[in-house]
């Protein structure tokens, strides 16, 4: 597992409010278990047979949504085939909440405003203008957002595709 980002900076895996990962699962097994914590999952590659306890088993990849269950829920997962990367997102419950939505930029693609933090994580090369500020962005690259000022997407590739993760804290 490569940790992406996490809230507060100086926490770790039993103190974090929000953390975003990307995994390789390389051999069947079962997903680690965390206790009062949110967990959204995308498959970036590959195809994951999973089963999460009171659920029927699925196969994802990465055409398929993003998934949510509980992260104290026994999970199991097993590669289908070759390995599988996947995108993880978990919040402390209660603290705060998530949004994962796979998006495509077939031309310049504006992000409005908005209260909290957001990460990009590209999926095809992409360009990231936020006011003055400008990154380039390669596959896997992530870029994150903590201010409440609009972005700009642009493709560099003929249609931009990444994930928009958005997290915010609950409130009182």
């Amino acid at each position: 597992t490569r940790e992406v980002a996490r809230y507060p900076r100086a926490s770790d895996l039993t103190t974090f409010d929000w953390r975003v990962s990307i995994a390789e699962v390389h051999a069947c097994g079962p997903f680690s278990s965390f206790a009062g914590v949110d967990r959204r999952m995308a498959v970036l590659g590959g195809t994951l047979s999973l089963a999460i306890a009171g659920r029927e088993p699925i196969r994802v990849g990465p055409e398929a949504p993003p998934l949510s269950f509980p992260g104290d829920a026994p999970v199991s997962a097993e590669p289908v085939g070759a390995a599988v990367t996947d995108l993880n997102v978990m919040t402390r419950r209660g603290r705060f909440e998530s949004r994962l939505a796979k998006c495509l930029a077939p031309a310049a693609l504006p992000l409005p405003p908005r209260a909290g933090t957001a990460l990009i994580l590209a999926l095809t090369r992409l360009e990231l203008r936020c006011g003055a500020l400008r990154w380039d962005l390669s596959r896997l690259d992530a870029a994150l957002i903590d201010d409440e000022s609009g972005c700009q997407v642009l493709p560099q590739d003929p249609h931009g595709v990444f994930y928009l993760i958005e997290l915010r804290a609950c409130r009182p």
